[in-house]
Formats: structure tokens, C-alpha cells, sequence
């Protein structure tokens, strides 16, 4: 059996991209889907890192070139805990 993948990019913006690959191997002459993934990634500092450490260079290369060499988003700031009102006691 031979295994396949395939790198789809969609939804190609200068803020955010979207990747599906998928993963099969034919199996006596039919092609038979072993895997269907999708990732997204943002136009910031941080989508930009993990795009470079989890998809192929050739990959990342096609997205840079629509994106640019600067970001053009910022990175989620994580939110504030919110404190629970004290409890009044009689």
C-alpha cells in the first residue's frame, strides 16, 4: 500500500490561512482516506512561529509570499482571571 498526502491551503487571506491535508493509500486500485486534518493559522508573531515548525518549507514559502515579510495581526493577549464577588455573610 501506498501512502498519500495532499496539502490543500484555503482560505489564503493577508491575516489568516487555512491547511487541510489529507492522508489516504490505495488499497487494491481505490484510494481509501486514512486522515483528515485542518489547521488554521493567524498572521502574527505566534501563527507565523507555528506555521514555520509544523508545515512543510515549500509550504510555509507559497504563504509568505501572500503574506509579506511583517505580520499583520497581533498575537492573542490571554485573558484576565476574574475574581468572585465576595460572599456576604449575615
Amino acid at each position: 500500500m501506498e501512502k498519500k498526502i495532499k496539502i490543500r491551503i484555503s482560505d489564503l487571506t493577508d491575516w489568516f490561512v487555512n491547511i487541510q491535508t489529507t492522508t489516504s493509500v490505495d488499497f487494491e486500485g481505490k484510494e481509501i482516506v486514512t486522515d483528515n486534518h485542518a489547521v488554521s493559522y493567524m498572521n502574527s508573531p505566534l501563527g507565523r512561529e507555528r506555521l514555520q515548525n509544523e508545515q512543510p518549507e515549500n509550504i510555509v514559502r507559497a504563504i509568505f509570499e501572500v503574506w509579506g515579510d511583517v505580520p499583520t495581526e497581533k498575537d492573542p493577549q490571554p485573558e484576565a482571571p476574574q475574581e468572585e464577588p465576595p460572599v456576604e455573610t449575615e
